[in-house]
């Protein structure tokens, strides 16, 4: 992204030197900088908290898998063993 893109996206934090080069106003950059990285600490903890959930279900789901193939098994296995 060139500076033409940073001006379009928050002015305000740059400013023009000499009418060609320009310049970042930390002073108000910073606190609009720690502003996005906390949306983004807040969305990632949001989404950990979501994928803790997903692998509970999929740990859940596979030992019901393994029961129910175990139970197939068995099932399998007095089936064959009645066939003469």
């Amino acid at each position: 992204p060139g500076s033409a893109d940073g001006k379009k996206k928050k002015p305000e934090t740059l400013n023009e030197k000499l009418g060609k080069t320009l310049a970042i106003d930390y002073t108000r950059f910073v606190p609009w900088l720690i502003a996005g990285l906390q949306e983004v600490a807040k969305e990632l903890k949001e989404l950990a908290k979501e994928l803790t959930g997903v692998n509970e279900r999929v740990a859940k789901l596979e030992a019901e898998n393994k029961e129910l193939k175990a139970r197939l098994k068995a099932i399998e296995d007095r089936l064959l063993s009645k066939k003469p």
